[in-house]
C-alpha cells in the first residue's frame, strides 16, 4: 500500500518538476505497465535470471515456528481463537489441488492457529526478522561456519 501510494505521488509531481528522475528496477515487473502509468520510456538492461522460488505465509510459519502471541503486538484484535470446526474447514480447504501445489505440504492445525491470530491489518516485523534469521542460517549460512547473529 505504501509503494503504491508512493508512485502516484511521484507520478503526479512529475509535470510539476520536469527535472525529477525515477528509476524503478525489477527482474519481474511488466514495463509496460510502468510505462503506460508514468507516460515515459525505459531502459531494459539485459542480464541473467534466476529461478524464483515462491513462499508464501505458511511456509514462513513451516519454517520459522513463528507463534503468534494472543493479545500480542501483532494478534488481532477481536482474541477469538479458530474453533474446531473452522479449522476442519479450512484443512479441507488446503487439500485442493490448487492449494496443494502451491504449498507442497498438508498445512497442521497449528499454522491455521497461527493465521488465524495474526491481524491481517499490521505488518508483522518480529515475523520478517524470524524468516531473515531464517535465511540466513538454514537456507544460506555463512561460509566457513562463521557465528551468526
Amino acid at each position: 500500500l505504501d509503494t503504491d501510494f508512493l508512485l502516484t505521488v511521484l507520478r503526479d509531481l512529475l509535470p510539476s518538476r520536469p527535472t525529477l528522475r525515477v528509476v524503478l528496477m525489477s527482474a519481474t515487473v511488466n514495463a509496460q505497465i510502468f510505462r503506460d502509468y508514468f507516460g515515459c520510456g525505459s531502459i531494459e538492461i539485459p542480464g541473467r535470471t534466476f529461478p524464483v522460488t515462491s513462499y508464501y505465509l505458511e511456509h514462513a510459519l513451516m519454517h520459522t515456528g513463528f507463534v503468534v502471541e494472543p493479545n500480542g503486538e501483532y494478534s488481532r484484535r477481536d482474541g477469538e481463537e479458530l474453533s474446531a470446526s473452522e479449522a476442519a474447514e479450512l484443512q479441507q480447504v488446503y487439500e485442493r489441488p490448487e492449494y496443494h501445489e502451491l504449498i507442497g505440504q498438508p498445512v497442521s492445525r497449528r499454522i491455521l492457529e497461527q493465521m488465524h491470530r495474526m491481524d491481517p491489518e499490521r505488518i508483522n516485523f518480529d515475523l520478517v526478522a524470524a524468516v531473515v534469521r531464517h535465511i540466513h542460517t538454514k537456507v544460506d549460512p555463512p561460509a566457513g561456519g562463521g557465528k551468526t547473529p
